[in-house]
Parts: C-alpha cells; structure tokens; sequence
C-alpha cells in the first residue's frame, strides 16, 4: 500500500502555533533563544525537503 506523510504541513502547523504562543500569548523572556531554536528548526527542515526533493528526482531518474 502506497501511502504518501506530510512532514512539512505538520512542521508548518506546528511552527505556526508556537510563533502565535510567542507573539501573543507568552510573557517569555526567552524571545531571542526561542526565535534562534524556530530559526534552527526551519533551517533542518528545509534541509530535508532539499534531501526528499534529491531523493524523488533520482528514484524518478531510474524509471
């Protein structure tokens, strides 16, 4: 059975609820620490829709 998961529509809802805590409803004083480990997260997760990009042009390529 062929299934298909969609990483990145998690991460991004993911993302997006963190960033609405951050802005509106946090009292945080760890604004920049946060933002830097947000910044980390999206960099790890463009890194790997890169990878899975890399990864379905060559299985494409074989067919």
């Amino acid at each position: 059975m062929r299934v298909e998961i969609q990483l990145r529509t998690v991460a991004m809802n993911f993302w997006a609820t963190l960033e609405h805590q951050i802005k509106y409803n946090s009292k945080s004083t760890k604004g920049v620490e946060i933002v830097d480990a947000l910044r980390d997260c999206a960099d790890t997760i463009a890194d790997t829709d890169k990878r899975m990009l890399q990864i379905r042009e060559y299985t494409d390529k074989e067919k």
